[in-house]
């Protein structure tokens, strides 16, 4: 409220009253305030001081800067208004990324979640096709225990995870099938070997079953019988061979009996048509054609000779 004393006008005669002089009060509008405000931007990234007819919250432009809901990415949006210190967040965008977390260990699948999301990624589940250690049988494993095995300081678990738990069908260095079951690495040695094997003396008839890492170390020798039935053998075959040669020689006899009865009768055959035929004709020698063709041609080359002269 300002008051205003009004003007003195002069009187124009005696019959004006004198003016008497009066206040007048009037509202005039304040100037603007230039005390000095601090003022926070609408994000509440920065304050500074206005003055005070300008202290209005306003965007700082920057990018806002808030967490996420996914915890791990920030708001880009222009800075704008937050609800409040205690609900960081609010009114920001939607993170619309998909999860960048790092996966286990020897896991190539996306997280199961998909879209970017607080917390650690929940464990894969889907299965993956391993064969096993033999390499007879696929074994179908969830990745996370697969992960989780490697990752652990007992390696005899990815191990059993991978065992089809059936024998091992390799060959050790005594022939036989290893007895362990399906396992890594090399099979067990020849000493721990439970087969059975069969052996005997040197003539085959005293035969024991034995365990293979004990074969070696036993021998079994020859009794009194198995050399009785040794000599007994003996002759036997002494025998056969002596019957065989005498078989042997009568079929000689025999043969040379009939290839001299069939040389006789041809012998005979061939006398006899010997006598029956006529006797040939006596073949000169090619020298004495060809001179008696001669002759006749000398013969008549003298005459023709002789009738010249």
């Amino acid at each position: 409220m300002v008051q205003i004393e009004a003007p003195q006008l002069p009187r124009a005669g005696p019959w004006e009253q004198k003016q008497v002089s009066r206040m007048e009060l009037k509202q005039l509008p304040c100037p603007p305030c230039q005390v000095p405000v601090p003022v926070t931007c609408l994000g509440a990234h920065e304050t500074a001081n206005w003055p005070c007819h300008k202290a209005i919250p306003s965007s700082c432009c920057r990018p806002c800067g808030q967490p996420l809901a996914c915890a791990n990415h920030t708001c880009t949006k222009p800075c704008h208004v937050v609800a409040g210190p205690g609900i960081k967040g609010k009114g920001c965008q939607f993170c619309e990324e998909a999860c960048g977390k790092e996966r286990p260990e020897g896991c190539t699948h996306p997280c199961p979640r998909g879209k970017c999301h607080p917390g650690s990624c929940p464990p894969c589940t889907k299965f993956i096709k391993h064969s096993c250690h033999c390499g007879l049988y696929p074994q179908f494993l969830r990745c996370n225990e697969l992960t989780n095995s490697s990752a652990s300081s007992q390696p005899d678990i990815k191990d059993q995870l991978l065992s089809c738990k059936d024998r091992c069908p390799k060959l050790i260095a005594c022939g036989h099938r290893c007895w362990l079951n399906c396992h890594p690495g090399v099979c067990g040695s020849q000493s721990d070997c439970t087969s059975t094997v069969k052996t005997s003396c040197p003539c085959k008839r005293i035969k024991k079953t034995v365990a293979c890492n004990s074969s070696s170390s036993l021998k079994i020798e020859c009794d009194e019988t198995c050399r009785r039935k040794k000599e007994k053998e003996m002759e036997v075959l002494s025998e056969k061979e002596r019957v065989r040669r005498e078989e042997e020689a009568r079929v000689n006899e025999l043969e040379v009996e009939q290839f001299q009865r069939k040389f006789e009768k041809q012998r005979k055959h061939d006398k006899r048509r010997r006598y029956d035929q006529p006797a040939p004709r006596q073949q000169h020698p090619i020298y004495v054609k060809v001179l008696v063709a001669l002759v006749p041609i000398v013969g008549l080359l003298s005459v023709l000779w002789w009738t010249n002269y």
